[in-house]
């Protein structure tokens, strides 16, 4: 019995010192934002926390964002780290944040892709399997089939697993998109 309760105690110690390091710039809220990315507020407001956007694009490549739909049309999705599509599912990236705002310059949609230093509270990011997430958070509100791989749909929050073996981070979360609550 003394030996439980001395790894609960442990464990209970541990926790809230690994979840202080998670700072407000690399925290993922869901249904709020990710770090400085807050859904609701102005691209303008984005630019000047995260500087100018490495690139732009049209939405009609955001699979998941569509998938989930919460994306308006005439909507521009703003890169924050150098992305490449490649083609076929494959990027050339290391990883970072994406904004996609409205036709009025409103986020709407904010994602972290291959970004493992961008956690939720409970400890979920990018890398992690589905059932790492699922152990942490339960079972989804619902799972979206997309081209290559599934999403795990929570309130405010969507996880990308990536099913094909073609594909960059087979069996892992590779993309962590947060977007209002409804």
């Amino acid at each position: 019995m003394r030996p439980a309760f001395a790894l609960i105690a442990v464990i209970l110690l541990l926790v809230p010192s690994a979840l202080a390091q998670v700072d407000a710039n690399h925290l993922i809220t869901p249904g709020v934002g990710i770090g400085p990315l807050k859904i609701g507020i102005g691209i303008s407001g984005t630019t000047a926390a995260m500087g100018t956007p490495r690139g732009t694009l049209q939405p009609r490549a955001e699979w998941l964002a569509s998938v989930v739909g919460v994306i308006p049309d005439s909507s521009t999705t703003y890169f924050f780290y150098d992305y490449t599509y490649t083609g076929k599912g494959k990027s050339k990236s290391v990883g970072g944040l994406r904004a996609i705002a409205s036709r009025d310059g409103t986020l709407v949609w904010v994602q972290a892709d291959y970004a493992p230093e961008f956690v939720t509270v409970a400890g979920v990011h990018t890398g992690l399997s589905e059932s790492q997430v699922r152990s942490i958070m339960g079972d989804p509100t619902r799972t979206v089939k997309l081209l290559g791989g599934h999403a795990l749909v929570y309130p405010g929050v969507a996880m990308t697993v990536v099913d094909n073996p073609d594909l960059t981070g087979y069996r892992s979360v590779v993309q962590i998109g947060v977007f209002p609550p409804r």
